[in-house]
């Protein structure tokens, strides 16, 4: 289904709340729509298209503030609020297909609990699946509980991808890692560096939730707030289990560096061992090499094979000296 049909390119849709659980399709000019405070209207947009920024510097009556909020490329979670006007910026874990988790999507929100402006650069699952609500007739009622139900499923879907990351964690502490350990830490590696990417956006993230449960705002009912808290609270749990991923990861390297270090002793120790075992060979050959007069053995044509033989039976006893005492 289409859900706009006008011909501005950064517009994705414009539906207008019926109050109900479903929507209007907006075919007439948006701009009127919103000049109008009491529609529920409800513009999402494509911030990194141009005429987006076009159309919001003429037409949305917001500041130079709430406009470079809602189109800037990068920032980080947070919460703006101005009398009852709202500035959110949220970070969605991204399920588009080929695309890394932890690479996060940013939603950009300006409402005053009657309109609410959106902007996103790529799409996002959570977004999609209030529209067919919407569609169902089971949708939001009002632009309050859009946002909140916006952020519940924004939430749903980091606890899903850190679920599979717990999975990902019990997986690698149950392997056998002893003959592929390139691979292991490679795996190890690549998880920690999923929980830290994570971790970067959803601190700053539930610090954002925490301030938006704590606004005075008289577009937010109490139950409206309870909702938030909520959110926040499963927010916090997704933290907790991250940090205890990252945790897990940082100790399943140290046991693999110690089983590295332990081989790398071992096979250091056996060397050692065994230059110590040849050291009086050498000192003896050595000798034997000398060339000056009067060696023993010069003339007979045994005495070679007699010194090989004195140095094959230091060499073996030696072996078993070794052995017996558990140098080896």
């Amino acid at each position: 289904m289409a859900f706009h049909s006008t011909n501005l390119q950064g517009l994705i849709h414009a539906i207008q709340l019926d109050g109900e659980g479903g929507f209007h399709l907006c075919n007439d000019d948006i701009a009127q729509l919103w000049n109008a405070t009491e529609t529920s209207l409800w513009l999402h947009f494509d911030y990194s298209a141009p005429d987006t920024s076009e159309w919001l510097l003429k037409h949305s009556g917001l500041n130079d503030l709430a406009l470079q909020g809602l189109t800037s490329e990068s920032s980080r979670p947070h919460i703006l609020k101005r009398g009852n006007n709202l500035l959110a910026i949220f970070r969605a874990i991204n399920l588009n297909p080929n695309s890394d988790p932890e690479d996060m999507v940013s939603l950009r929100i300006w409402t005053d609990g009657k309109r609410i402006i959106s902007t996103r650069r790529r799409p996002l699952i959570s977004t999609t699946e209030i529209l067919e609500r919407l569609e169902s007739g089971e949708g939001p009622k009002t632009i309050s509980q859009l946002l909140i139900e916006w952020l519940e499923l924004i939430t749903e879907k980091q606890e899903h991808s850190i679920h599979i990351l717990e999975e990902q964690a019990l997986v690698l502490e149950d392997a056998d890692f002893i003959g592929d350990g390139a691979n292991y830490r490679e795996q190890v590696n690549t998880l920690r560096k999923a929980c830290i990417s994570l971790r970067r956006y959803l601190l700053p993230q539930k610090e954002a939730l925490a301030q938006l449960s704590n606004l005075n705002i008289n577009w937010l009912s109490e139950l409206d707030t309870l909702r938030v808290k909520a959110v926040l609270d499963r927010q916090l749990r997704c933290l907790e289990n991250i940090e205890m991923i990252r945790e897990h990861s940082l100790l399943m390297i140290e046991e693999l560096n110690a089983l590295d270090n332990d081989k790398l002793n071992r096979r250091t120790y056996i060397f050692t061992v065994i230059a110590g075992m040849f050291l009086p060979l050498g000192f003896f050959t050595g000798l034997l090499g000398i060339n000056v007069g009067g060696m023993p053995g010069t003339d007979s044509p045994l005495a070679f094979w007699i010194v090989v033989a004195l140095c094959i039976g230091f060499g073996l006893g030696s072996l078993i000296w070794a052995i017996r005492n558990k140098w080896l």
